[in-house]
């Protein structure tokens, strides 16, 4: 499973890669602190004329006029039959959004910020996204400074700037009080059942038949390939067969094809590979303890004569 593991890691959309990518998080937290901020961005692709526009959809985007704007249905409709367009519509704002908005500090000034790329339920992607605020205050330290005053009057002064809510259109005196209670009562759910081994089991006997099935296939290998690299042909067929039980949305494969990344940040990473450090460690030490034997040794054969 390790194997498969590193082999996953590289590839967009896997379980394996979201796995690197917490990796990656935990190394900016360990380097920056806490996340000072956690935001989701979910862009309503079928009502912008910026999607529709990739679409192949004829508007012009300086003057819109709305008698020539789609229906709402028909726009859904052209979304959906354009995976490679919306996908392009994502990237294109959400890199907007970084560059023009948040790296330019709408937020006040920020130091760090780590986005995931996400789909969900209708297919289209959306992004959750950590932010470190330029500030060296750690959670102990924010916790004293709350306690003044001016401290927190001036902090619920940023936090109003800068969260804003907007429902349009909503009246409130429209919406029945139990109605709500109802709601909340009905999605009110208690299970006391265990799924966790079963899915375990389901996996292990999905690896186990991977990996059946291609021992039976070993012998059809060609004779002259060496170990390592039937080993290698071995864990990407494994990893293979577990990938293909995995559901991915249209726009996120076209993403995947067109070269969008899978997330946003402002930082690079580089892997060390431990276990590879360690064993050249072991070697040098063991080298060392060697040498030094054999230079004692030479002084008491030196001190002898």
């Amino acid at each position: 499973m390790r194997q498969i593991k590193t082999v996953g890691g590289n590839v967009m959309g896997s379980a394996y890669s979201r796995a690197a990518l917490r990796n990656q998080i935990h190394g900016l937290i360990f380097n920056q602190g806490l996340p000072s901020i956690f935001m989701t961005i979910n862009p309503a692709d079928i009502h912008s004329r910026v999607a529709l526009y990739f679409a192949g959809v004829n508007l012009d985007l300086d003057t819109i006029i709305p008698e020539i704007i789609p229906s709402t249905y028909e726009r859904a409709q052209i979304i959906a039959s354009h995976p490679v367009a919306t996908a392009r519509f994502f990237n294109v704002l959400i890199s907007s959004i970084l560059k023009c908005m948040v790296e330019k500090g709408v937020l006040g000034p920020i130091k760090a910020y780590f986005g995931t790329v996400e789909n969900q339920g209708r297919g289209s992607l959306h992004l959750h996204i950590l932010m470190w605020l330029d500030h060296d205050l750690t959670p102990s330290q924010l916790k004293e400074l709350v306690q003044n005053e001016e401290f927190r009057k001036g902090l619920l002064n940023y936090l109003e700037d800068i969260v804003k809510q907007d429902l349009s259109n909503f009246d409130i005196s429209g919406t029945n009080v139990q109605d709500q209670q109802m709601g909340a009562s009905s999605n009110d759910h208690h299970s006391t059942d265990q799924i966790s081994n079963d899915m375990l089991v389901m996996a292990s006997n999905k690896i186990l038949k991977a990996v059946q099935s291609f021992e039976k296939q070993k012998l059809n290998m060609d004779a002259t390939a060496n170990a390592e690299e039937k080993s290698r042909r071995l864990v990407l067929r494994c990893y293979n067969t577990l990938a293909s039980q995995q559901e991915l949305s249209g726009v996120q494969v076209a993403s995947y094809l067109m070269g969008w990344p899978d997330h946003y940040t402002t930082h690079e990473f580089v892997n060390l590979f431990i276990i590879g450090i360690e064993n050249y460690l072991q070697t040098m030490l063991l080298e060392a303890q060697l040498k030094h034997q054999r230079q004692e040794t030479g002084n008491i054969y030196h001190f002898m004569r």
